[in-house]
């Protein structure tokens, strides 16, 4: 059996409807320890990509700057180790939110390095899946798809990072992006990338590293906080 760290990073969102299928369809395929990284609000104070990068409306800013329910996210998840750290979106001002995006982005890798960090020094992994609390896992992981030296990923047309899996080395790779992301991003022109440019950045990052991607057959959607039956 692989011994396996599931490294969760980025905003806690709507995670009550996702955990069950994580556990469901994936951990208990790939059974680990679990490490998090998250902030202090429920959500980002700006609209994305998927709010065509809108301000917020006085009703989603309210559900935004909740406090997450953590003591449910620990008896959901059981983590080693759960990493809170106060949202610093909120200090992004005198900018577009395609901009404030971007650099929230920037953010969440930072997060993603950081549990990654911890998790290696928990114990010695031979596999690291990367993930989100806000991922719902439709169907089962197909454990058989993996081949140790290869990343896996939801669409290797795009190189999503929204999850992936793959050993310590390929995964230390993968959340250095954190440090590279103004080389390969914002110098580009973040405004003029468009809505795919954020994974064209990052495609150009693996590829530059000689990593080798194959696209995963498990299944997954991303639910929105503030709209809970809508899938992006």
């Amino acid at each position: 059996m692989l011994k396996t760290a599931y490294i969760f990073h980025g905003h806690s969102r709507i995670w009550q409807s996702c955990y069950h299928n994580f556990f469901n369809n994936v951990f208990s395929i790939l059974p680990g320890d679990i490490f998090i990284h998250t902030w202090d609000t429920v959500n980002a104070g700006f609209g994305s990509w998927w709010a065509h990068y809108r301000d917020l409306t006085e009703e989603e800013k309210i559900i935004t700057n909740q406090t997450p329910d953590f003591k449910g996210i620990c008896e959901a998840y059981k983590p080693k180790v759960l990493l809170i750290e106060e949202d610093k979106g909120k200090y992004l001002t005198n900018m577009s939110n395609h901009e404030k995006s971007s650099i929230g982005t920037q953010y969440m890798l930072k997060g993603s390095r950081k549990i990654f960090e911890i998790a290696c020094k928990y114990d010695n992994y031979d596999v690291f899946f990367s993930t989100r609390m806000d991922l719902n896992y439709t169907t089962k992981l197909n454990i058989s798809e993996y081949e140790d030296g290869v990343l896996m990923t939801p669409d290797i047309r795009l190189p999503y990072d929204v999850w992936m899996y793959g050993n310590k080395e390929l995964m230390d790779i993968k959340t250095k992006y954190a440090s590279y992301i103004e080389q390969y991003y914002f110098n580009k022109g973040i405004n003029s990338l468009g809505g795919s440019g954020y994974e064209t950045a990052f495609g150009s990052y693996i590829k530059d590293n000689n990593v080798t991607l194959r696209q995963s057959d498990l299944q997954w959607q991303s639910i929105r906080v503030f709209h809970e039956n809508t899938i992006y």
